[in-house]
């Protein structure tokens, strides 16, 4: 082979190489338009925005994309589409924006991965932010970035949407506004309901005889909630720890139960967030091997001989890991006693643990997830094994044009980056769709294979979601680099018969 030739595939490896691992910093600084400022102005009242978001009908919709949900990703996708001037809607069916931070966390809870890592890139958080903003600085961030994009005067509270059907090329939307209904006609529809609301609750031997309490995790609030209170928590993730260590401060006794091991990380290490300490970039392995070797120096990761607690069956990174700094220091002081899984209920307040372990109990929190429930695509896709919808990429509806799932993925880092890149390649897809015969989602699984979500390891639990870092270079590279060539690939994918849809109708015409 000849020098040029060589040199040619350097070339071409280089230039990957940058739009891989570059080409999302470079695009936000270069447009002057797209320069967030340095710091923006976070004092105000939250009230004063009731008056912005006004409930409203749509209008001249058929050419519009609707968006369900102005959470975390409904946000950042209403952003994406404004950037690339496409026109839309979005409903959200609580009275204010933010999604789960807005309805589904506690009073004292804050962000477990850090500022920098979670802001959206587009829109920077103020540098006078913690790194580990609240809550209520969380939903104030939000509230900022939709009427920076305006987001508000295309946004309808308290609306929920009840069914989603197809009408030839568009699909026809059905609200439902208190005791109204309507509906109308859409080019696409992309939903961001998430995945924070259909709670999980664990079944055990004579459950229904417990005289105490038992709620999920998204029931509770505050700390009051826990005074005075033996309190059980089921399940070791950020929410379970979170809600042990506030039982220790403010309940009677705090005690966990687990029925499997986990990997805890701190918050801070050396001074900065864990979760910027190595970059989401590296090779998994080498993430691994780096953090074991910390957490080996700073906690120990036999759990088992430490803390008393059931060793990980999995490696680091194989399911979403617990960053906390409380709940290790806790269980040494003697404030919260682990145990393990519970075998049954005695009656009473009295429950026994699979070691035979026997304490009483006045309030039980389930600290146990969240089911993967999309019911508005149950018409058009199947579930896997694992319980998740098969979606190509976790995004694209199979065989359907503009209709698309954002927000399936569990990072284990911050998921504003996450969300401002996909977003963007999501709305560069729509606006190369109009020019495509076939779904722009069956096109780019012709090229990558039909990648549908699964957890990191199937042998740890069907329950975990996928995390995006883990198949992040290959959708990176594909979107980034080859984006501008889905129409050659389309007609590649028909010559090679690849394209469900080309299939039917070449048997239709035979």
């Amino acid at each position: 082979m000849s020098l040029w030739i060589w040199l040619l595939i350097l070339t071409i490896l280089v230039v990957a190489f940058f739009v891989v691992f570059f080409t999302d910093y470079v695009f936000y600084w270069t447009d002057p338009v797209n320069c967030p400022p340095s710091e923006f102005p976070y004092q105000y009242d939250i009230k004063k925005y009731d008056e912005i978001f006004c409930d409203k009908p749509f209008e001249k919709t058929e050419k519009k994309i609707l968006i369900v949900g102005c959470g975390f990703s409904g946000l950042s996708t209403s952003a994406a589409l404004t950037r690339y001037g496409i026109p839309f809607d979005v409903v959200e069916v609580n009275n204010q924006i933010g999604g789960n931070w807005f309805s589904g966390v506690y009073e004292t809870v804050h962000i477990i991965s850090s500022r920098k890592t979670t802001e959206m890139k587009d829109y920077p958080m103020p540098s006078s932010y913690p790194d580990f903003p609240s809550a209520k600085q969380m939903l104030e961030y939000f509230l900022d970035y939709c009427q920076h994009y305006r987001i508000n005067e295309r946004l309808a509270l308290n609306t929920e949407v009840t069914k989603i059907s197809e009408n030839g090329d568009a699909y026809v939307v059905e609200f439902k506004q208190g005791d109204q209904t309507f509906s109308r006609v859409y080019k696409g529809v992309i939903i961001n309901n998430g995945h924070h609301w259909s709670r999980r609750m664990p079944k055990y031997e004579n459950q229904e005889q417990f005289t105490g309490k038992i709620i999920h995790s998204k029931d509770y609030k505050e700390p009051s909630q826990l005074k005075g209170q033996r309190v059980l928590v089921i399940g070791a993730g950020n929410s379970g720890c979170d809600v042990a260590v506030e039982a220790a401060r403010f309940g009677a006794e705090s005690h966990i139960s687990m029925r499997r091991g986990y990997f805890f990380l701190p918050r801070t290490l050396f001074g900065k967030p864990a979760v910027e300490l190595i970059p989401a970039f590296l090779p998994v392995f080498i993430q691994q091997i780096m953090f074991k070797l910390i957490l080996l120096v700073v906690t120990g990761i036999d759990y088992q001989k430490e803390y008393n607690l059931p060793n990980p069956d999995h490696n680091l990174f194989e399911c979403h890991p617990t960053i906390n700094s409380e709940l290790l220091q806790f269980v040494k002081l003697g404030k919260i006693q682990p145990h393990r899984d519970i075998l049954r209920f005695k009656g009473g307040k009295t429950i026994e643990f699979k070691n035979g372990e026997q304490v009483e109990i006045d309030l039980i929190v389930c600290c146990t997830g969240y089911n993967t429930s999309i019911p508005l695509l149950e018409p058009f896709v199947e579930k896997s094994e694992f319980g998740y919808p098969k979606l190509y990429t976790g995004i694209f509806v199979p065989h359907k044009k503009f209709l698309y799932y954002v927000g399936l993925g569990q990072p284990r880092y911050g998921a504003g980056p996450l969300l401002t890149s996909s977003c963007d390649m999501l709305a560069k897809l729509i606006q190369l769709q109009d020019s495509m015969k076939y779904p722009v989602g069956d096109v780019l699984a012709s090229v990558v294979g039909e990648k549908f979500p699964t957890p990191q390891k199937p042998h740890v639990s069907k329950d975990l979601l996928i995390d995006p870092h883990v198949a992040w270079k290959s959708s990176r590279f594909f979107s980034l680099l080859l984006i501008h060539l889905m129409p050659l690939f389309e007609k590649l994918s028909i010559m090679r018969k690849k394209l469900p849809l080309a299939q039917q109708e070449k048997r239709k015409q035979q």
